[in-house]
Formats: structure tokens, sequence, C-alpha cells
């Protein structure tokens, strides 16, 4: 988000008090061991993360030279995005790597 914001895209909604507030409520619900609930706080920022980079590779396949210099922090989000808990080769850091590749202050 922060590379969209520096290049002047706007996006439709950033999600980022939501995913804030998601990651919070993910760690109190995981300490109180309320791990359905965790869980659910998890997917739903995995949603956000989602939402908003389906919405720059909207934004970005108009404009091709945006494209191409943010590419390698796209190819990041989509394997982070797609990977399984079987697969191989994970992108490790958990969700905060997630955050920071997407642009999020949390």
């Amino acid at each position: 988000m922060r590379e969209a914001t520096r290049r002047g895209i706007t996006l439709r909604q950033s999600y980022t008090r939501m995913a804030a507030h998601a990651f919070l409520q993910h760690g109190r619900y995981a300490k109180a061991k309320q791990m359905k609930r965790a869980r659910r706080m998890q997917k739903k920022r995995k949603v956000y993360w989602g939402r908003v980079f389906r919405d720059l590779q909207r934004k970005l396949a108009a404009d091709p030279t945006h494209r191409h210099a943010c590419q390698a922090p796209f190819d990041r989000i989509e394997r982070v995005l797609t990977q399984q808990r079987r697969d191989k080769q994970k992108l490790r850091g958990g969700p905060r790597n997630s955050d920071r590749v997407l642009g999020y202050n949390l």
C-alpha cells in the first residue's frame, strides 16, 4: 500500500484499521486459548490482504509502468496468499511479514 500511495494510485479501500483491529484481536484470542476465534481473525486479515492485492492488480493492469516497478513485492504477496500448510519453501515470518510486504504499519 505504501508503494501505491507513493505512485499516486488510489485504492478502493485500504483496510488498514480493520487489519490492525483483526491483528490485535487475534493476539488476544490466542492468549486466551480461544483458537477458533483466533483463526477466524487470522482468516479475516488474509481476506483483507487479498482484497487489497486484487485491487492493486486491477489498478496496475491499466498502467504497465507501475506494474514493472512493483513486480517483486507482488510476487511475495501472491506467494503468501496462495501458500498452503503442506507446501515446501513457505515464506516464514508469519502474518507480520505479509503486513510488511503489503505496507501495513501495525
